[in-house]
């Protein structure tokens, strides 16, 4: 087992346990054996490059943040309005407030 096989495996466990995803649930999305995906999370297997396309798609996160730990943009903004939906409206609204702040503050600097 090579140290790249057990931090990927680390990483897939980690988004599959983020995700409230048991190996089986995450076996059916992704058309993979939950006995498969225990291998890969205990670095004990590597994959394909199709294995690794579908636990990113089943994981809604792209192949490069599995492999590089690199989000999109589009990961950023799902992940923050994923916390957003969370909380109630006024919290929201005071979140807002914030990001406007902090935006008037960036652009100013760039």
């Amino acid at each position: 087992m090579n140290d790249f096989n057990k931090k990927l495996g680390l990483k897939i466990c980690k988004l599959r346990e983020q995700r409230k995803l048991s190996r089986e649930k995450l076996g059916e999305l992704s058309n993979i054996s939950d006995r498969f995906i225990y291998d890969i999370e205990t670095g004990q297997k590597g994959m394909s490059s199709e294995t690794l396309y579908k636990l990113s798609i089943a994981l809604n996160v792209s192949s490069d943040y599995l492999l590089f730990g690199v989000k999109t943009n589009d990961e950023i903004i799902e992940r923050i309005t994923g916390l957003l939906k969370k909380l109630n409206k006024e919290n929201q609204e005071s979140i807002e407030k914030i990001l406007i702040e902090i935006y008037g503050m960036v652009s100013k600097i760039n």
